[in-house]
């Protein structure tokens, strides 16, 4: 009888669970529900990277089309973004919010009234869309996330070099040299290190880090020519010309 108490009583032992099996099981279970978590809120993050990548690639070719959608027209005309210039010839800047950049053809489309012009209105209106970007894009939701600064330069806008810089004979506004996007956190901060990971890993020379951290973007078609994230000393500049309004 000992003998079968002691058989059975082993036999209930290994049917139970021990609590440092317990206390194994449950380390299991956190760490790969930790490594599953890392990998959701990493994936989560990269669609915000992916994202913003797609929204300066978005604007690039928004103005691209704008051009060509207006000079079509008339080769005298140049698409319109927000903001005030400086006409003195200096370089500077104005901050967008990503939202702001995918409708790069909003201000051109308000431009365009019958008293504007009497002669090819409904010709401009059926050729220039609202919003020729993929609605698709959620520019929105990173607008407390970053901000991007366009860096522009006043051209000449009349054909005259003789009298310096000059507004457009036709629309009365200067006209600016748009080559550059600059990015930054939404409080002004740098870039980290997995952000401009991701996105010069999608933009390739199209995109670069300075030692500030701030990112930038190659437009027109330019390239920074750089072989890894890191911003070169100085690149030759593509660009479009715009009006500002």
């Amino acid at each position: 009888m000992m003998r079968v108490k002691l058989s059975s009583f082993v036999c209930k032992r290994r049917k139970g669970v021990s609590l440092v099996e317990l206390m194994l099981a449950s380390l299991v279970v956190a760490i790969i529900t930790g490594i599953l978590l890392r990998n959701y809120i990493t994936e989560k993050q990269r669609e915000v990277y992916r994202n913003l990548a797609q929204v300066l690639v978005a604007f690039d070719k928004g103005v691209f089309d704008a051009s060509l959608s207006v000079q079509a027209v008339n080769a005298n005309l140049r698409p319109i973004l927000p903001g005030s210039g400086n006409p003195s010839g200096s370089v500077f800047s104005i901050s967008y919010s990503p939202s702001q950049l995918v409708a790069p053809l909003q201000n051109t489309r308000s431009w365009i009234t019958p008293a504007n012009f009497p002669s090819f209105y409904d010709s401009l209106h059926s050729r220039v869309p609202v919003n020729l970007l993929d609605p698709r894009l959620q520019a929105g939701k990173l607008d407390d996330r970053y901000k991007i600064i366009v860096w522009f330069q006043a051209v000449d806008a009349d054909g005259n070099s003789s009298n310096g810089i000059s507004p457009s004979p036709i629309t009365g506004r200067y006209r600016y040299a748009l080559f550059e996007l600059e990015i930054r956190h939404a409080d002004g901060g740098p870039l980290t290190d997995a952000e401009t990971d991701v996105l010069y890993a999608l933009l390739k020379d199209k995109f670069c880090v300075d030692k500030s951290g701030s990112g930038h973007y190659a437009l027109a078609g330019g390239s920074f020519g750089n072989r890894d994230k890191e911003c070169p000393g100085s690149v030759k500049a593509n660009y479009y010309v715009v009006e500002l309004q």
